[in-house]
This record gives structure tokens, sequence and C-alpha cells, in this order.
């Protein structure tokens, strides 16, 4: 029974934020937070497929108890979306490549030269899903 009486009575006996405090004390203490885990600073910060990835704090909680842990299933999921799009070579690891805006250069070029993706679908703007 969701009702909004309901929802209340559950937030104060379970001692969750309500709305007015997770917007002004949740959330701006949560936007300070910074990444400290070595391997994600080294992998995930200098990685250019963060469009390609659905690497979260949440994931990461889910799987590793951290938010900032990477969740390795899903950085593989994204290299290989990346291998399909011509953007890496296999095992290449994007965090790596230091030629990484010329490579989406040339994806953004060859997808819109006879202005349809790779697959054949329309063309939509492709350079902002990299960037991230």
């Amino acid at each position: 029974d969701l009702r909004p009486e309901t929802e209340t009575r559950f937030l104060q006996e379970t001692g969750f934020l309500g709305l007015r405090e997770a917007l002004t004390e949740f959330f701006p203490k949560m936007r300070q937070m910074r990444a400290t885990n070595p391997d994600y600073l080294a992998r995930c910060a200098r990685c250019f497929l963060k469009g390609l990835c659905d690497q979260c704090p949440a994931k990461s909680w889910m799987e590793h108890g951290t938010l900032d842990t990477p969740v390795e299933y899903l950085c593989a999921v994204a290299h290989a979306k990346a291998r399909h799009l011509g953007l890496l070579a296999e095992g290449e690891n994007a965090w790596e490549v230091e030629d990484w805006q010329e490579r989406i250069a040339r994806f953004v070029q060859k997808s819109t030269a006879n202005g349809e993706n790779r697959d054949g679908s329309l063309h939509c703007d492709t350079s902002e899903i990299f960037v991230g």
C-alpha cells in the first residue's frame, strides 16, 4: 500500500531522509565526494569510453561495496563495443590510448560521410558519446 502517509511513516521509522533533507543536505555532500581508488583513477578516470560504459557508483557499490571500484564486466562490454566500432584494436585498453581524440574524429567522419552510421541507421552527433 503506497499512499503518501504510508511512505512518510516508512521514511520516519527507518530514518530515511525526506526530499528536503536529501536535496539540501545529502546530495550536496555526495557531490563533494571524489574517487580515491587507485584502480579507478588509473583506468576509469583516464578512459575515453565513458559514453559506452555503464560504470557508475551504484553498480560499483552493488558489486564491491565501494563507490569507486571498477566493475570488470562493464569494462569488458564497453571495450567490446569500442572494438566493434573500430575505436580499439584487440588487446588495447582504452585508458592507455593517447590518440583517442583522433580516433573519435575518424569515427565521426566515417559515420557521417554518407549521412548514416555504420549499421545503416540515421546519423546522430556521435562526438558527444565519448567525452562523458
